[in-house]
């Protein structure tokens, strides 16, 4: 995929998601059931107008765009007055989640780094570590 490729495949999506709201507020359906008709019409199974590979860099660039918009539109939404009254309770969701996700993944490098270690260290050292 070149470059000239990935910005047709940018056009396709974002023309068909300016596209789909209006179409979506005049057949009064969700706007995401549009969105999600749209995709399927415009890849490579239906049409063919637009392809973008997982792996590539249009997949890249259209996941970013779409999780920085994501983001940006919930930031707007965000009350400080509201996650000042909720804040024990958040603090009671997202501690345990990053304590947890620290504890496995700090194990699973650690496992990782022991075992390398104790491959390379000489037949004395290993035979007392066993």
């Amino acid at each position: 995929m070149d470059v000239q490729d990935v910005l047709r495949d940018l056009g396709l999506i974002l023309g068909a998601g300016l596209l789909s709201a209006p179409v979506a507020a005049f057949l009064r359906l969700p706007v995401m059931l549009v969105l999600v008709g749209a995709g399927a019409l415009i890849g490579p199974s239906a049409l063919g107008l637009g392809e973008s590979p997982l792996d590539g860099l249009g997949a890249q660039l259209v996941f970013t765009l779409g999780v920085s918009l994501i983001l940006f539109h919930g930031g707007l939404q965000i009350s400080l007055r509201v996650i000042s009254q909720t804040a024990v309770g958040l603090g009671l969701l997202v501690l345990p989640g990053v304590l947890i996700t620290s504890a496995d993944r700090g194990g699973c490098c650690g496992t990782r780094v022991f075992r390398a270690v104790h491959r390379r260290a000489p037949a004395r050292v290993r035979s007392r570590c066993d």
